[in-house]
């Protein structure tokens, strides 16, 4: 079974993140968005906020990825120099909870828009 997510619920949970984000003082540097999956929602993002993309991660910046789902390939950078972690997806198998994320993601494979040729 599986779930297509539409372009409009990932520039809502990209509205919603930032909305979050831009509660927080805390001066980031950038966003730093994992190859596949982060790489449209981290656009998205920079464009919303106003940061920079960042072609490797940095102290203080937001690292965003499309789901957590087992977490390993957020692990090496999560509580890393004060990087923020956010994804859309998270499933609460994942070894990395992420301090902001949009959805659980339940027994359904997720589709995203990007996925779709």
């Amino acid at each position: 079974m599986s779930k297509k997510v539409s372009w409009k619920s990932i520039g809502s949970m990209v509205s919603n993140i930032a909305k979050e984000i831009k509660k927080d003082t805390t001066p980031y540097r950038g966003i730093y968005a994992i190859p596949r999956g982060g790489l449209v929602p981290g656009v998205m993002l920079s464009h919303k906020l106003e940061l920079p993309m960042l072609l490797f991660p940095k102290d203080s910046c937001i690292i965003i990825d499309d789901i957590s789902d087992t977490g390993k390939t957020l692990s090496s950078l999560h509580r890393r120099g004060n990087n923020l972690i956010v994804t859309l997806f998270y499933h609460k198998q994942s070894i990395v909870v992420p301090d902001i994320w949009c959805a659980e993601k339940k027994k359904s494979w997720i589709i995203f828009p990007w996925e779709v040729l």
